[in-house]
């Protein structure tokens, strides 16, 4: 996945912890889960907690098949992220992202 920002770190935490509780509602243990998914128990373990050091972050792909095995849309696992990790006081400007000049 390549180095994450720091600045992420509250957001992926929280989609480890919709992770965790969307498989747990099906009634998957983390073994389970792993396994139809195609990942290891560790992977799912780091998703899922993302309160150490290393943050742990997923592909699209990866969240497309959690969303497909758990049953559950992808935005259920994105929503209200923004609103969560501060995004909502500055409205998207700390990003890095600049809006494009407008061609004349």
């Amino acid at each position: 996945m390549g180095i994450l920002h720091e600045e992420y770190r509250e957001r992926y935490r929280l989609l480890g912890l919709r992770i965790a509780y969307y498989r747990k509602c099906k009634g998957y243990t983390q073994e389970q889960f792993a396994e139809r998914i195609g990942k290891s128990w560790s992977f799912i373990s780091q998703v899922e907690a993302n309160n150490g050091a290393i943050v742990k972050g997923i592909s699209l792909d990866t969240l497309f098949c959690i969303s497909d095995v758990l049953e559950v849309p992808v935005s259920k696992f994105l929503e209200e992220l923004w609103f969560v990790s501060g995004l909502k006081k500055d409205r998207g400007r700390g990003c890095g992202h600049r809006p494009r000049p407008r061609p004349l």
